[in-house]
């Protein structure tokens, strides 16, 4: 049986963070994991469904409500993706996501593993 994409959010969160893994393995397929340039935050790239994803660590420098949890010691990660076709047992739901200047806009985040919050 086939990962959910929630499964697999928490899945990639839990090799990331918590098992600070160098790279997250998606069944038989392995995305390395990566430092950004400015900030050194922890990042992935995976495919889900067809989808590319990023998964990356939440900045703790900015003024979000993520952020503040990031600096109060939570592993927060954020998923981001142009475009994300999600299935959710019989409902299908597209949850288009605009390229703005260039740059992947946030689908979901997750902190400790336990939430998602749709944007």
């Amino acid at each position: 049986m086939n990962p959910s994409f929630e499964q697999t959010l928490v899945e990639v969160w839990r090799q990331v963070h918590a098992e600070n893994a160098d790279a997250a393995e998606l069944g038989t397929e392995r995305y390395p994991v990566r430092r950004t340039t400015k900030r050194g935050l922890r990042q992935v790239d995976f495919v889900f469904g067809g989808n590319e994803l990023r998964g990356l660590g939440q900045n703790p420098d900015t003024k979000s409500r993520w952020a503040q949890m990031a600096r109060s010691g939570k592993k927060v990660m954020q998923f981001l993706s142009t475009s994300m076709q999600q299935v959710r047992g019989n409902e299908s739901m597209t949850q288009a996501v605009k390229e703005s200047k260039g740059r992947l806009q946030p689908i979901s985040h997750m902190f400790d593993g336990l939430e998602i919050a749709w944007h």
